[in-house]
């Protein structure tokens, strides 16, 4: 019995080392981000065919996208482009989703993307999971689109974390709901 309490002692040690040097990579990787949008300051290019908004990075739920990256988002009459932000700006379409297929274009915090992983980290974590580190409330915005391929539902992601993120992450999803509204009259 012993000799299991020390095991489980020392896989969760392991563990919270191994989680505490991804969260300083995640870190690390937000203050570079973080230093680049200061270096470039908001941008939005406007005209009667599209909106593109700068600034955004790409995290999760679209089936034409495998790696989460800077990105910017031209919201067009008909579609929803996601394009590169790697310095060929408005050269290299990543994926794109059409107007009439979004179900929902919505803005969350952190703490509320975070929360609908609960009931997985208690499973997978057992009684550890109350152990676990808690997540705080942090200033980060998303901006969730819903959409479907009428096959496939999907909920595509993109994280905003300059001063203005809930500012920013709100005008693109009003844009959007804008786009919709346009092409289902």
């Amino acid at each position: 019995m012993v000799i299991l309490i020390v095991l489980l002692a020392v896989v969760f040690i392991a563990w919270s080392i191994y989680n505490n040097k991804k969260e300083s990579a995640a870190l690390l990787e937000k203050e570079k981000t973080t230093a680049y949008f200061k270096d470039h300051p908001e941008e939005k290019v406007e005209n009667d065919y599209h909106l593109t908004y700068r600034f955004g990075k790409y995290l999760t739920g679209h089936p034409d996208i495998n790696t989460s990256q800077l990105a910017d988002i031209r919201v067009a009459r008909d579609r929803i482009e996601v394009i590169s932000s790697d310095g060929d700006y408005g050269e290299n379409i990543l994926a794109t989703i059409p107007i009439l297929q979004v179900k929902s274009s919505k803005v969350e915090d952190r703490s509320t993307v975070e929360s609908r992983i609960t009931a997985t980290r208690l499973v997978a974590l057992g009684v550890f999971a109350f152990a676990a580190k808690k997540t705080e409330k942090h200033p980060d915005y998303y901006l969730v689109i819903e959409w479907s391929d009428g096959k496939f539902d999907f909920e595509t992601i993109f994280e905003y974390f300059i001063p203005e993120a809930n500012e920013l992450a709100n005008t693109v999803s009003n844009a959007i709901i804008r786009r919709c509204r346009e092409q289902s009259q």
